[in-house]
């Protein structure tokens, strides 16, 4: 598959870029998938846009922290007087990680905050996350960014003229798939909100996306730009200890159940 790799297209003599287009073509699939959600579950609606604003506010600072954080090696600091410099490090890119732990942070804060129920809201708004950033991924795919490493198989995707990808090379197409599997974790995470009570959505999501995560980025061809530590990405380290705070709560969770059970038969 080619894909030309520009940044944009043009429209009436502005360029609309590809990147920002398909943040927002997220944005706007999450927050009908939000409403709808809100609209079967019986929650109120303008409680869950209150935290997702705060979420979205604490994702856009999160996000470009952490990628701001494995940039270092690239950062020069004797241009960071320049303004035309601090602008280019401003209009770079965004780490989901970064973005993820940011708006749950801050989502958080918010509930504590106006008083809202956090463990209700976070059955709708789990599920557009997952979707908004499936959506959001194709505009990696579009113009390069997050690219994958070289292959000679069936399943890639090759660059014509892209800024951020190498050109001419057929890579492996971790965007798309990634955005495929977002979009289908948000209809899995739709349907338990829905008809799954018992199952929290939140963990569940950490969980599949971590697993996700750590594999893709074996293929990720990116490594200047991601920061590698022991062979392993920051996302992947990430990955690790999500995966080990999951299974810390799982463990503890089932042990807490035992003890209650044990001294309810006393």
């Amino acid at each position: 598959m080619n894909i030309s790799g520009d940044i944009g297209f043009s429209v009436l003599g502005h360029t609309v870029a590809y990147y920002g287009l398909f943040i927002a073509l997220g944005l706007i699939a999450g927050g009908i998938l939000t409403w709808v959600l809100c609209r079967k579950l019986h929650i109120v609606f303008e409680d869950t846009i209150t935290l997702a604003a705060a979420g979205g506010l604490g994702a856009i600072v999160g996000a470009k922290l952490l990628y701001l954080m494995v940039s270092l090696p690239q950062i020069n600091p004797a241009h960071l007087a320049d303004p035309e410099y601090l602008a280019s490090l401003m209009r770079g890119g965004f780490v989901f990680y970064g973005g993820l732990i940011g708006g749950i942070l801050l989502a958080w804060c918010a509930a504590k905050l106006f008083r809202i129920d956090l463990s209700s809201h976070v059955r709708p708004l789990v599920p557009a996350v997952a979707l908004g950033h499936g959506v959001g991924r194709i505009g990696c795919l579009m113009v390069g960014c997050c690219y994958g490493t070289a292959t000679d198989g069936p399943l890639s995707v090759t660059y014509v003229h892209s800024l951020a990808a190498p050109n001419g090379i057929p890579l492996v197409p971790v965007q798309l798939i990634e955005a495929v599997f977002e979009i289908a974790y948000a209809a899995l995470l739709a349907w338990i909100a829905l008809r799954r009570p018992q199952i929290q959505v939140l963990p569940l999501y950490l969980g599949l996306y971590a697993v996700l995560r750590f594999m893709l980025e074996f293929y990720r061809g990116d490594d200047a730009e991601r920061g590698l530590l022991a062979c392993l990405s920051t996302s992947q380290w990430i990955s690790l200890l999500i995966l080990a705070a999951l299974l810390t709560r799982l463990l503890w969770r089932r042990a807490h159940r035992e003890s209650h059970k044990g001294n309810m038969h006393e």
